[in-house]
């Protein structure tokens, strides 16, 4: 296992992360996953502000990605390989219980 994790948030990017912070982002998705359950919509979306936030600061922006393979054929590379994907900050909670259904995690976006 890598010592860094690729997290993509959608519209705004991907970001690198040293995987001992996912300690800390998980602190953030349980609040997500706890507000969503209730039907708390504003406490979902201050949660995942923040958890957006701390890959924003924390990660290091990636705009190439040089492990990515070319396809020969149509000259286009290849999508980048990224361990975990974030909704928008923006995300409504209707957005958010369809993002956690949809996840491959039982626990939230991030792996505990």
């Amino acid at each position: 296992m890598s010592g860094q994790l690729t997290v993509r948030v959608a519209g705004l990017g991907t970001w690198r992360l040293p995987r001992w912070l996912l300690a800390d982002l998980n602190r953030f998705d349980t609040e997500i996953e706890e507000a969503v359950a209730v039907g708390d919509g504003a406490r979902a979306t201050r949660f995942l502000k923040q958890l957006v936030a701390n890959v924003t600061e924390q990660g290091e922006p990636v705009t190439t990605f040089p492990d990515e393979a070319s396809d020969p054929e149509s000259g286009a590379n290849a999508a980048p390989r990224v361990d975990l994907e974030l909704p928008s900050s923006a995300a409504t909670l209707e957005q958010l219980e369809k993002w956690l259904a949809n996840t491959p995690l039982e626990d939230g976006f991030l792996p505990d």
